[in-house]
Order: structure tokens, then C-alpha cells, then sequence
């Protein structure tokens, strides 16, 4: 009883603290001072807010500091003057990453990059590219490297936290539209890089970085290869996309694969592999130019020390 009164005393709290962010951004017609004032007021509502989130225990309590931040953070980007204000918030969360209170499996580290991306997607549309360190792509990034960093030094909390906030960010229609449209506008491809990760954490010995990295190969196989190939229980081939087509739409992505169906990966890495080559529809990839990386005899290889291992032949 005492916990469920404490969740709704910070749940009201923090519904006054997303009233009071209305108010920011109209007072620079006014005076300057109150600018000032509001500013303060947004960088330290915004510190609390990341601090309870990251801290919380209690589902309820992190979902309604949640949607304050969130709602706070979506008022600065619509307010003059205010970006460098998330900039620097952003700055602070993404240092949070690898801190020493991420909680519940990651769960508040992931609800606020969230309670960042989604704003921010929403403020793009579909044709507009933010500069800076606000791109959505950018923090995706961050959050790649976090997860190949912390895979590096063993750092289960660290890489779980960061996992767990790219399998949101790659399930989020508009996130990820931001993210390519971003993409296209500087040459480079986020899905690749997050199918390495997934599947090479699964060569890793910590059960809870294993299972985020099953759930993040879920999402991004997904966007990869469509829903088809991962319907359970359908007798028909449901695949539509080709691995030629989807190489061809993902240059990079033929440099990972060859990197990844090396005899050399654990099973468990080899086994999602496999399971990644599956979800496509049979293509012929002999008539692919002769200068590509990835050849048909490469998988055949591959596939062929699979065939030799019992427990995934």
C-alpha cells in the first residue's frame, strides 16, 4: 500500500511538472529574464525527471515520470531557443549508459531514450533531416557502438541497456523513418550494423545479453526481410523479399554477412545466421556481378560446417 501511494504521489507530481512545461518558450516576447528563468527551469525539471527514471523501481512510477519527459522534452524542441537545452540532456543520458543504477533490466535507460526519440521522429516528418547531435540516427549510433563497446569489456548491464533501447527503436515506424531518411541524406545504413551486433552478443556467456540480442535480431530481421518469412504456423511459403534484393537495397549488408558466416562464430551465433539466411525466398544469386564480395559458394561453405555441427545440423 505504501509503494502504490508513493507511484501515485510521483505520478500527480509529475503531471504538475508537465503543466508547468507549457509555460516554457512564451516568455522571450516578454522579458529576457523570464527566458532565462524558463531555461533554468527546463534544465533542471529535465535532470530530475532523467534522474527519477533511471532510479525508479516501479514500473508505474518510470511510466508516468515517462510521459512527463516526454512531454517536456516535445514542448523545447517546439520552443525558440530551447535545442541546445535537450542537446545537453541528451549529452547526459547517453553518458548514463554505462553508469552503475540501471535497474530492472534496463527498463528506465530505455524508457527515456524513448521518451527523446519519439518527439523528435514526430518533429521530422518524413522529409525533414535535423543537424547535429539531435539526428535520431546519430543516437542510434550511440547506441550501436554502447552495445559493441560494452560486448568488448563484458559489460552485461551496459549492453543489455543498450539492446533493449535499439529493439524499441527499430519496432518504431517513425523512429526508424527518421532514421533513413537521415540515412539516405549521409550514405550510411544503421540495419546492417545492428544485425552484426545481434547476432554476434549471441557468442556471449550472460543469459540476459543473449535474450536482448534475440529480441533486437527479431526487429531488424523484420525490416531486413519483411514479416513473411517470420510467420509461425503458416504451411505456405509466405517469404517475399530475396536475399539478392535485399543486398542490393543494403550495400553493407553483404560485407556483414560474409563477416558473420565465419566457420569461426559460435553455434548460437551460427544458428541465427542460418535462421536470418531462412527468412528470405530462394534467389538466384549467380547472376550477381562478378566484383561482389558475397558469392552463392561462400554460403554453401558455410552452411556446409553448419551440416557438420549436431546440434544445429
Amino acid at each position: 500500500r505504501q509503494i502504490a501511494t508513493l507511484v501515485l504521489r510521483v505520478v500527480e507530481l509529475c503531471r504538475l511538472i508537465g503543466a508547468l512545461s507549457e509555460r516554457l518558450g512564451y516568455v522571450r516576447s516578454k522579458r529576457q529574464e523570464g527566458l532565462k528563468l524558463s531555461h533554468h527551469f527546463a534544465t533542471s525539471c529535465l535532470r530530475e525527471l532523467l534522474y527519477a527514471v533511471l532510479t525508479l523501481p516501479h514500473m508505474g512510477a518510470i511510466s508516468g515520470v515517462a510521459e512527463t519527459l516526454e512531454s517536456v522534452l516535445a514542448k523545447l524542441l517546439r520552443s525558440d531557443g530551447c535545442m541546445p537545452i535537450v542537446v545537453r540532456w541528451r549529452e547526459v543520458l547517453l553518458e548514463n549508459l554505462s553508469g552503475p543504477r540501471i535497474l530492472r533490466r534496463s527498463t528506465g535507460m530505455t524508457t527515456a531514450v524513448m521518451a527523446l526519440l519519439r518527439p523528435l521522429a514526430s518533429q521530422l516528418g518524413p522529409c525533414k533531416v535535423l543537424s547535429g547531435d539531435l539526428q535520431v540516427g546519430k543516437t542510434l549510433q550511440h547506441l550501436l557502438n554502447a552495445a559493441t563497446f560494452a560486448c568488448q569489456r563484458m559489460a552485461d548491464s551496459s549492453q543489455v541497456a543498450a539492446l533493449d533501447a535499439l529493439t524499441l527503436c527499430f519496432r518504431h515506424r517513425g523512429i526508424m523513418v527518421a532514421a533513413q531518411t537521415e540515412a539516405t541524406a549521409e550514405g550510411h545504413d544503421l540495419l546492417p550494423q545492428a544485425l552484426r551486433i545481434a547476432i554476434t552478443v549471441q557468442n556471449s556467456d550472460h543469459w540476459a545479453a543473449q535474450n536482448s540480442a534475440a529480441q533486437l535480431f527479431d526487429a531488424v530481421a523484420q525490416r531486413l526481410a519483411g514479416d513473411g518469412g517470420l510467420q509461425v504456423g503458416n504451411t505456405e511459403d509466405s517469404r517475399t523479399v530475396s536475399l539478392a534484393s535485399c543486398l542490393s537495397a543494403h550495400p553493407s549488408l553483404e560485407h556483414v554477412i560474409l563477416e558473420l558466416i565465419d566457420p569461426t562464430q559460435g553455434l548460437r551465433a551460427k544458428f541465427y545466421v542460418l535462421l536470418f539466411l531462412s527468412l528470405f525466398k530462394p534467389s538466384n544469386l549467380a547472376h550477381r556481378q562478378a566484383e561482389t564480395v558475397l558469392q552463392a559458394e561462400h554460403l554453401l561453405v558455410f552452411i556446409g560446417t553448419c551440416n557438420a555441427a549436431p546440434s544445429i545440423r
